[in-house]
């Protein structure tokens, strides 16, 4: 049970470095797209800052991607934790016994 619940709370720390991580990289896309968009500088812009652009993209989605994979686990968890809660309780108003690892 405490492997359990340490691998949880590991998942929960790469849970939310993923997110946060993603999210301040899409903040940085934004703030690039719209400096080479919106600004002067749109006509200085070269192939190689659309690359970048699409690169830097691409690591917000790969981040999200393994946030959600952590997110999807941890729902998982959760819901085994809630029937396994309601198992014991209809158990012992039964009046019987049993263990769970």
């Amino acid at each position: 049970m405490r492997k359990r619940n340490s691998q949880i709370r590991r998942y929960i720390i790469l849970y939310w470095v993923y997110f946060v991580t993603s999210v301040t990289l899409l903040f940085i896309f934004g703030i690039t797209f719209f400096i080479c968009y919106a600004t002067s500088f749109q006509e200085k812009v070269t192939l190689a800052h659309l690359v970048l652009l699409v690169l830097l993209l691409m690591l917000v989605l790969f981040f999200r991607m393994n946030a959600y994979h952590f997110q999807k686990y941890l729902w998982k968890e959760a819901a085994r934790i809630r029937v396994s809660r309601e198992r014991q309780q209809y158990l012992n108003l039964k009046g019987e016994r049993q263990f769970y690892d």
